[in-house]
């Protein structure tokens, strides 16, 4: 998926997808400003991270600069080359080792919220890395291990569906969807496994979300995770209320359903019938093969609100 549903729905300003209103502090550069400045900082990436001829880093650090540059945040604009060079470096010369050890907790890890893990693990460059593989069922287990042992002890995966394809929905079988990688630039994504009726559930959140009972707690499941499954488990995570009084939760799910991107409020084809619901039904009649998309912005994540 091109992000994830937490980090999307927060309308975080370094995203760069909604700016944040009623600032003056930072003028928005023209396209031919932003042409110029792109052009100079790919030149001098190439340079000194050693990547000359990677078409994919330059389609990557593109992204990511226009990313920082479309947002407001203060600190974020000025460094923006260095931040990503930064980055870059860090990936390359983990590719060996780093993203699939440990990453020590810092001293401060207790305290950290939301956007200090994505920055404390590096996400930004590995969310936009359109050619990371999906999950594959030793990814899944281990997943599911870390959350028995460090959220639920009580916690059964025992269902007859793999997380590759799901779990079982209804009456049984897995939900009429599959994992692959969008063509449209989104990453990986869901798509229909055959024909969609209008009003049909689709996926059943009830019986699949994993739940966090507090921030610390999902912090020491993070942290036992190896760098590049530590980011997407932080990008995988949401917050949500289950009644319309209620409080703010942590959930996050354990199998390829989270992998669903939005569409916004135009192009989405499956969507809860309320914030408090977890329950998607297709809101148009689905071709077999289209990509499944929901608005994100039906579900309020508020990272405060749980502590993080």
């Amino acid at each position: 998926m091109w992000t994830n549903w937490g980090y999307f729905r927060t309308g975080l300003v370094m995203a760069g997808f909604g700016l944040r209103m009623g600032s003056d502090s930072i003028r928005v550069p023209s396209a031919q400003e932003r042409n110029m400045r792109r052009s100079a900082m790919i030149k001098q990436l190439e340079g000194k991270v050693g990547i000359k001829s990677s078409t994919s880093t330059r389609n990557l650090a593109k992204t990511i600069f226009q990313e920082i540059e479309l947002s407001q945040e203060k600190d974020m604009i000025p460094e923006s080359v260095q931040e990503i060079e930064s980055e870059l470096a860090s990936v390359k010369r983990d590719k060996d080792s780093r993203p699939r050890g440990m990453w020590p907790k810092p001293n401060n890890w207790e305290s950290l919220r939301f956007g200090d893990m994505r920055h404390h693990f590096k996400c930004k460059v590995y969310a936009h890395d359109q050619t990371k593989p999906l999950p594959t069922i030793e990814d899944w287990t281990m997943f599911q291990s870390k959350y028995k042992e460090n959220v639920d002890k009580t916690a059964k995966f025992e269902d007859p569906v793999l997380p590759t394809m799901g779990y079982t929905i209804g009456d049984g079988g897995p939900p009429p969807f599959y994992a692959k990688h969008s063509l449209d630039g989104r990453g990986r994504g869901l798509f229909a496994s055959r024909n969609i009726k209008k009003g049909e559930l689709v996926h059943d959140g009830t019986t699949s979300d994993v739940l966090f009972p507090d921030a610390m707690t999902w912090r020491h499941f993070i942290f036992s995770l190896p760098r590049n499954k530590a980011c997407d488990m932080i990008d995988w995570t949401w917050t949500q209320k289950t009644e319309e009084d209620g409080a703010f939760k942590i959930f996050s799910a354990i199998n390829i359903s989270i992998l669903i991107n939005s569409g916004g409020s135009t192009s989405s084809n499956v969507n809860p019938r309320s914030s408090t619901s977890s329950k998607f039904y297709a809101t148009r009649d689905v071709a077999m093969g289209e990509e499944l998309l929901f608005t994100y912005g039906l579900y309020d994540t508020v990272w405060r609100k749980v502590g993080l």
